[in-house]
């Protein structure tokens, strides 16, 4: 009975202790993540070090974590919104290595590859269609040379559009006649 009270006020007085400390840590983290969030990853590298094994600061620095990402998304707004996807990605590397198990890195990570695969369809469609009006010109214009090299271009990028393949076979017939008939009038002009 004597072990059981001494082990319980033993264990309600590190109970305490780690509250307190928890506390304390805490509000220093605060003021380190308002004035100086760059210290703030060594700070809770420092504190898990010397806590490896206390549940509850390990929670607390895991908050820590999940802050300073959160302050550090709020921060780069602008640059999230852009189309610099190259930039984006090298920003969530960097949010990776402060937790790469992170929910809402994942969450952001997601979006971007949206926004990106949303965008390339815009501008895949937008090319293949003022493609297509160059190439409709350069039928009208006879330039069949230069059409089957746009179809080809196009059909690289777009395999599946019928009205190119069609333009494509016809602008080959056409080049064909085209080059037999020029073949002709050279062959022609020689023997007169």
């Amino acid at each position: 009975s004597w072990y059981k009270k001494t082990s319980g006020v033993y264990q309600e007085k590190l109970s305490q202790l780690t509250s307190q400390f928890t506390k304390q840590q805490s509000e220093k983290l605060i003021q380190i993540l308002e004035k100086d969030p760059d210290r703030l990853l060594d700070e809770l590298f420092y504190i898990e070090r010397n806590n490896a094994k206390n549940i509850e600061v390990l929670r607390m620095t895991n908050s820590f974590r999940d802050k300073l990402i959160t302050k550090k998304i709020s921060i780069k707004q602008d640059l999230l919104k852009s189309e610099k996807y190259d930039l984006i990605s090298g920003f969530i590397e960097d949010l990776k290595r402060i937790d790469p198990d992170n929910n809402q890195i994942k969450k952001l990570h997601d979006e971007v590859l949206k926004r990106k695969s949303k965008s390339q369809t815009s501008e895949k469609i937008s090319y293949v269609y003022k493609s297509e009006k160059q190439l409709e010109t350069l039928m009208k214009l006879k330039k069949y040379d230069k059409a089957l090299k746009a179809a080809q271009e196009i059909l690289s990028i777009d395999p599946s559009n019928t009205r190119v393949q069609k333009a494509l076979k016809k602008a080959e017939r056409k080049f064909f006649k085209q080059s037999r008939e020029a073949t002709i009038d050279l062959i022609v002009a020689d023997r007169d």
